[in-house]
């Protein structure tokens, strides 16, 4: 399949390039151990077709489309963080997830990406990103760029791949 196609499917089939891209500008989220929680982004990069709100992207093209979400995890104690997740949500239930094990010095920022293909129906399904980090003490947070000083640091991005 030539590139072109992927990357340009509107050229080939005439279905729209459908696409976003947000970040956390100045939000921090503080999280519970062992709980997912829906990751807010405040700023909105590019949307394509205005299928991107609320944290929420509901595509009005059907199709198999790219997301990748890269969030920076964060706790200020030292050696209490055991398990960190980034979650691709479908339809309010987990999809895909990522998750890091490990124990690191208090203040220690890791990002933990995840990404996939996934069919979406043009109408009622949409997507989300959730977070976790399962720890014993300090002070859990996905970062923004503001208090991180990450430029584009916590992203979600998706794109119609033009198959």
């Amino acid at each position: 399949m030539p590139l072109s196609k992927i990357l340009r499917p509107s050229l080939d089939t005439g279905v729209p390039n459908v696409g976003f891209a947000v970040k956390k500008g100045s939000d921090v989220q503080t999280l519970s151990s062992g709980t997912l929680t829906k990751v807010t982004f405040d700023t909105e990069i590019f949307d394509t077709n205005n299928n991107f709100a609320n944290s929420r992207f509901t595509p009005t093209v059907a199709g198999q489309y790219f997301f990748c979400a890269d969030l920076h995890h964060y706790n200020s104690a030292s050696g209490a963080t055991t398990q960190r997740n980034t979650v691709l949500y479908k339809n309010g239930s987990p999809h895909t997830y990522t998750l890091r094990t490990e124990n690191n010095t208090a203040g220690y920022t890791i990002k933990v990406e995840v990404s996939a293909i996934i069919e979406m129906n043009g109408t009622s399904d949409y997507v989300e990103v959730y977070a976790r980090g399962t720890f014993s003490s300090g002070t859990y947070q996905i970062a923004d760029d503001t208090n991180s000083g990450f430029s584009n640091g916590n992203t979600f991005i998706g794109f119609r791949l033009g198959v």
